[in-house]
């Protein structure tokens, strides 16, 4: 499990959504963000078993999460 980007995708895109209040924001949804696209680009895109959603999300939102 620890090679499935999608797991840090969907982890990050939760603490971006949610409020600081809560537990959430930018700051703490890079880390997900970053695992994740690290992990996107080591996979094979031939392979059709493996959905590719996400990747241009995590582009998006982890330019936001350096802006700051």
């Amino acid at each position: 499990m620890q090679g499935n980007p999608r797991i840090y995708y969907l982890q990050g895109m939760v603490k971006y959504s949610m409020p600081k209040f809560a537990g959430g924001g930018k700051d703490v949804a890079l880390p997900f963000l970053s695992k994740a696209d690290s992990l996107f680009t080591k996979e094979n895109e031939l392979d059709i078993s493996k959905p590719y959603r996400g990747k241009t999300k995590i582009a998006f939102c982890l330019a936001e999460c350096k802006k700051g």
